[in-house]
């Protein structure tokens, strides 16, 4: 389980995660996943600071809508999510997902219960990209952002571990020659 909490949304292109266009502006409808272990510990302070910046700023605002993820459902129903919960990740405009996994919880063939991997899979994401943009009426911390802009798109690494953890070790990572091939990418 990774102590995080992701957000996947194609901001660069303007696109949900299903890749249909998002209207521009500044109202976001974010599916959120809590997840497993501590997901559900960390979604909760997340939405509270999310909330707390749509309510100083006027312009900005946010619709939150829980569905379930993680190797919990999977223990519970042999799904690591429901059909309805990757339906909520096509319609909304992002995706907010907790911690998932659980280490006594596993697929038959022994690999983690990664959603977050499915979901990348589900609607190709191939990469973790994650533009930072300003939003109209936001407060930056950085210095005169507004009137230079923001150039900054970070792209983690662990991507390339959960995928290839998914498919049991099968890809090139776990190869000697293939770290050489992805170079700087592999951690």
């Amino acid at each position: 389980a990774h102590n995080r909490v992701d957000v996947f949304i194609s901001a660069a292109t303007a696109t949900r995660p299903s890749g249909n266009s998002m209207t521009a502006n500044t109202a976001f409808h974010i599916a959120v996943l809590p997840g497993d272990g501590i997901g559900p510990e960390v979604m909760a302070p997340t939405l509270d600071i999310l909330r707390r910046i749509e309510a100083t700023t006027p312009s900005l605002k946010f619709r939150f809508t829980e569905s379930a993820a993680g190797a919990g459902h999977y223990k519970d129903t042999g799904k690591s999510m429901p059909e309805s919960t990757v339906k909520l990740c096509e319609e909304a405009d992002a995706i907010l997902l907790g911690a998932c996994g659980l280490p006594s919880v596993r697929y038959p063939d022994n690999t983690e219960i990664m959603p977050q991997v499915e979901l990348r899979f589900i609607f190709d994401l191939y990469a973790g990209v994650r533009p930072a943009r300003l939003i109209p009426g936001v407060p930056s911390p950085i210095v005169d952002a507004h009137k230079r802009g923001i150039d900054f798109i970070q792209i983690p690494t662990t991507l390339l571990a959960q995928v290839d953890s998914s498919v049991g070790g099968k890809t090139a990572i776990n190869h000697p020659l293939g770290k050489n091939m992805i170079g700087a990418f592999h951690q």
